[in-house]
Formats: C-alpha cells, sequence, structure tokens
C-alpha cells in the first residue's frame, strides 16, 4: 500500500534553499538529457484546464506520475485554483509508493524555480520587486522574494488593495510596476496583463501555462532582448504567450537550462528580459527525489 505525504510533512522536509537547489540541478540536468520528461497532456474546457504527465528528475530515481486541473472561476470558493496529485512510482519494481499533496509540491517548485530564474537572468542589484496576482502563487512568491531580496521595495497589484506581511504595498494600477527591476507575473490570465517592458527589467511569467493563457503581449514577448522558458518544445505548444508571438517561427529563445550552463552573468543592464514557466514534471520530480532522501 502507498504512504501519503502530506502537505505538511513536505514543508517540513524541504526549505526553500534545497527546493532552489533542487530546481536549479535538475534543470541543468534536463539540458544535458539527464533528466526525462514525458508528453505533457493538457485539455482545455472554456477558461478551464485539466493536465497529466509522467517525470524523472535522474537516472535512477522514481517516476512520478502528476495530473490536475485550473478552474480560475475557484477563486475565492471552497475548492482550490489549482487541484493537483501526484503519484511516485518505485524503480525497482514499478509499483506506487508514495501519494504527495500536489498542491504543496507545485507551489513549492514554482516558486523555487522562479527564484533559480530571477537569480539567474535578473541585474546584480534589485531596488523594487513587483508582482502582478495575490493569489496563492503570488504570495508564496512575495514570502521567498523577501527572503532572497530582503532590501528590496516588494509592491504587489491585485484587484483591491489588502494588507499583506510580505508586501511594503499593495496597489491596483499596474502603472507602479514602471521601475521595477523584477516584476512576476501570477495571474492566468488570458488576456496579455503587461503591455510594455523597461530596459533592465526581467519578467517572469508563471500564469501563461497553456495556449489559451496569455500574460504577456506578443510585442512584448517580440521586442525582448532575452526570451527563456523552461523547455523549448513544450513552450511552443503550451504556453499562450510564446503561442502568440510565433507565429512565423522565428523567435529566438533559450532555455533555462541552457542559461545555467553557461553560468553567465547579466552583461547588459538595460536588457529586456522574459522568462515564461508552463511547469514540467521534472521540477515536481527534482522535488519529490528530494523529500524522499529525507524521509
Amino acid at each position: 500500500m502507498s504512504r501519503a505525504i502530506s502537505a505538511a510533512e513536505v514543508n517540513e522536509l524541504c526549505d526553500l534553499t534545497a527546493a532552489i537547489e533542487s530546481q536549479a540541478k535538475v534543470f541543468r540536468n534536463f539540458a544535458q538529457d539527464k533528466a526525462f520528461l514525458g508528453p505533457r497532456a493538457v485539455l482545455s474546457q472554456g477558461e478551464n484546464a485539466q493536465f497529466a504527465y509522467l517525470a524523472r528528475a535522474s537516472q535512477d530515481g522514481p517516476t512520478i506520475v502528476k495530473f490536475g486541473s485550473v478552474f480560475p472561476g475557484n477563486a475565492g470558493r471552497e475548492f482550490p485554483v489549482v487541484q493537483t496529485s501526484i503519484l511516485a512510482m518505485s524503480p525497482l519494481n514499478g509499483s506506487v509508493e508514495y501519494r504527495f499533496d500536489g498542491e504543496s509540491i507545485t507551489k513549492l517548485r514554482t516558486v523555487a524555480a522562479s527564484m533559480v530564474a530571477a537569480k539567474a537572468l535578473a541585474k546584480s542589484k534589485i531596488n523594487k520587486i513587483a508582482v502582478i496576482g495575490l493569489g496563492h502563487q503570488g504570495t508564496a512568491h512575495a514570502k521567498a522574494f523577501r527572503e532572497l531580496y530582503p532590501a528590496a521595495k516588494l509592491i504587489g497589484v491585485g484587484r483591491q488593495k489588502i494588507v499583506n506581511e510580505f508586501f511594503d504595498e499593495v496597489v491596483t494600477e499596474s502603472s507602479e510596476i514602471q521601475d521595477a527591476e523584477l516584476v512576476l507575473l501570477a495571474t492566468s490570465s488570458s488576456q496579455p496583463v503587461l503591455q510594455e517592458i523597461d530596459p533592465g527589467t526581467t519578467v517572469i511569467s508563471i500564469g501563461s501555462f497553456a495556449p489559451n493563457r496569455s500574460e504577456v503581449s506578443a510585442e512584448v514577448v517580440k521586442s525582448a532582448d532575452l526570451v527563456v522558458v523552461d523547455d523549448v518544445a513544450t513552450s511552443k505548444s503550451q504556453c499562450g504567450s510564446i503561442i502568440d508571438a510565433n507565429q512565423d517561427g522565428k523567435l529566438e529563445i533559450k532555455s533555462l537550462g541552457e542559461i545555467l550552463l553557461e553560468n553567465r552573468s547579466q552583461s547588459n543592464e538595460d536588457q529586456r528580459t522574459l522568462y515564461f514557466s508552463v511547469g514540467l514534471g521534472i521540477q515536481d520530480a527534482a522535488l519529490v527525489e528530494l523529500i524522499l532522501e529525507r524521509l
């Protein structure tokens, strides 16, 4: 019989620093064909989407099966917007050994991967960070930004002005982000919420995760100096903003794994940089593998 791993156990066994390290490692491994990702299936249903995929973070690690749904209309209801389940199969006999709380794994690995992207792509000195979208992911990212960039001013942009312990200020107008060096988009919007990007700004989009999700306009994507994604092939078929901007097939895209292997530093302080995360099974598998090592 499989063992259930709760959200409390996930958070107890895996701190942010370890999660960030696991994500950086698996992206490098993936770029070197040392992590393995099966085809990603997404079914859209109006504004909703269901998804499923297989992955393994290393040659000898457990294979995970992740499946779930995204229902934006659940915001404010008793059900989460994103609902997921993760099964881990034994590399020895193929049986399902563990069942993980999917939401806790998804939130932690998404935040950790964004921090990897921020450290790899953003300017070395960050004075102001803006987070657009103040749901569970936006708030979780804000908490992580507070830890990684304690001196930066942190602005939240939402539909309503609310009190949130992680933000210096919460506003309703996106014009407040104009001088932010680092911007996170966490909206799941089907219409672009970002219509321009200033020189020296790095934008991380985690909400353009399906063909009908597009947080960044095609014009902004095309105007960027550097466009980075978690996986090039997946983004071309699943990321709404990339699909919109790549109609002619000429958009230049790099993977985060490639960037990490280059061990680059931000050489152009005026560069406009975009990073899109649709979410990969290898990310979940990396966190699962880390947690199983600590059980």
